[in-house]
């Protein structure tokens, strides 16, 4: 993906939350040293989330790790919000749960399970659907203080909603018979921000 098509991927995301957050991109944390995509402050009850966009083209370990070291020094940094500078929760965009970790393989790659009684060829599993907020990989990265935009299918629609930590800070999905998201779940946020970050970036 040319960093053409990650704006364009960037910009499908953003007008999809339009409605519900303020927007603005290319923000400098309180030190100068960091530029985060997007800052995004939800429009019901004024929280704001920082948002980081990748090539989910690029599924190298190296990758992953850059992706996840750059999105906690962003977690560790202040960034001006109604303002004021503060941390704010940081989620990246694509997951690297799910689909983005199982990239296809080749057959001669793949590692036969057999031994362990099963006869299953599957290199990964995880204990839930993929379309549930819960799974190992968010919880793992959720422990480094970042979280994901996922998405969720109901019937015929897909909804984004972000997650950290196994636990769904917002989500577009809406109310049963009716028009309007579910939007922010208050208390989970406050809980995510209330978390010490347990490292700091030079």
């Amino acid at each position: 993906m040319t960093k053409n098509m990650e704006a364009d991927f960037a910009k499908k995301v953003i007008d999809r939350l339009m409605p519900h957050f303020d927007c603005k991109a290319e923000q400098w944390s309180e030190d100068g040293k960091s530029r985060i995509d997007f800052i995004v402050t939800d429009k019901v009850y004024g929280k704001p989330f920082g948002l980081e966009f990748k090539d989910f083209n690029h599924k190298r370990g190296v990758n992953l790790g850059d992706h996840l070291l750059q999105s906690m020094r962003y977690a560790c940094s202040k960034f001006k919000v109604n303002g004021k500078y503060q941390h704010i929760p940081v989620l990246i965009c694509p997951p690297i749960s799910y689909n983005f970790l199982m990239c296809p393989v080749p057959e001669s790659m793949i590692l036969s399970t057999s031994a362990f009684g099963d006869g299953d060829r599957e290199f990964f599993h995880d204990r839930h659907r993929k379309d549930h907020e819960h799974h190992t990989v968010n919880g793992m990265i959720g422990s480094l203080g970042v979280g994901e935009i996922r998405t969720q299918a109901v019937k015929e629609h897909r909804y984004m909603r972000f997650v950290f930590s196994n636990k769904a800070l917002w989500e577009e999905r809406p109310y049963h018979n009716s028009k309007k998201p579910i939007g922010l779940n208050l208390k989970n946020y406050e809980f995510q921000m209330s978390k010490e970050i347990g490292f700091r970036f030079l």
